[in-house]
């Protein structure tokens, strides 16, 4: 498993975590889930969330 943290204040776009077979566990404490998976591959992560992957 593995932690993604964005604090950054806004909403950021990164490669899904653990590649294509990555699986979200859990969303962060905002309650808001990561938006699907872009074509470019990437996930959007909430501003001032954590999310847990399974990698």
């Amino acid at each position: 498993m593995v932690c993604v943290a964005n604090t950054t204040g806004r909403a950021v776009r990164m490669p899904r975590p653990g590649g294509p077979g990555g699986r979200l566990l859990l969303a962060g404490h905002t309650g808001e889930d990561p938006a699907p998976e872009g074509p470019d591959g990437t996930v959007a992560i909430a501003p001032h969330s954590c999310s847990w992957w399974a990698i």
